[in-house]
């Protein structure tokens, strides 16, 4: 939501794609901050739509390697219920700012094999997760370390696209990305609720 993001009617709207939206909820925090403890001027509405995995599919990952155990997609599940509230929060702090805000989240039967972020129909952010086998700490009362496959999502390498660049190679590679969400948004995603 920084200005140079703004369209000319001050209008943000963000499609995103992604296994915890933990990445979403930091940028959106920061910026919430800066509209609403530094007094920046905020844009006239802003509008998130957002993709996640269906809490009721299998995941890839994170998952634990034991194919019985599933304490590792119950703390997935538990992540990605947090963050999604916690933009919802944030979204509903906006718009007390007087920011026409909305959110919408669909499910979709998919592991995310990579992060997508499309701002204003004109920017493209991307980058792919890479899964690793480790080791995950439950947060319970012994602290259990659990062998499971997971990503590092938050160190995920973004590529950047534009649909204005100079470079057809990056137009098309834009336009791939931006397609892909609008189509797996209707065609896949499950209703969502539409929440501030």
């Amino acid at each position: 939501m920084d200005r140079s993001c703004l369209s000319g009617d001050g209008r943000v709207s963000l499609d995103v794609f992604t296994l915890t939206s933990e990445t979403l909820y930091g940028h959106l925090k920061r910026q919430a901050e800066r509209i609403i403890v530094e007094k920046k001027a905020p844009p006239q509405a802003l509008r998130i739509r957002m993709l996640v995995p269906s809490e009721d599919h299998p995941l890839a990952y994170p998952r634990a390697v034991d194919p019985d155990d599933a304490r590792i997609h119950r703390r997935w599940r538990t992540m990605a219920r947090r963050y999604a509230r916690d933009v919802g929060q944030l979204v509903a702090q906006l718009e007390e700012c007087g920011v026409d805000a909305r959110l919408e989240i669909k499910r979709v039967p998919l592991t995310p094999t990579f992060k997508l972020y499309v701002l204003n129909e004109q920017h493209v952010l991307y980058g792919m997760y890479l899964p690793e086998r480790t080791d995950i700490t439950l947060d319970d009362e012994e602290e259990t370390q659990v062998e499971a496959v997971d990503v590092l999502g938050a160190f995920s390498k973004l590529h950047y696209f534009h649909s204005r660049s100079l470079d057809p190679r990056e137009v098309a590679l834009f336009e791939e990305k931006r397609d892909w969400f609008q189509s797996a948004w209707s065609v896949l995603g499950s209703t969502g609720r539409r929440e501030k």
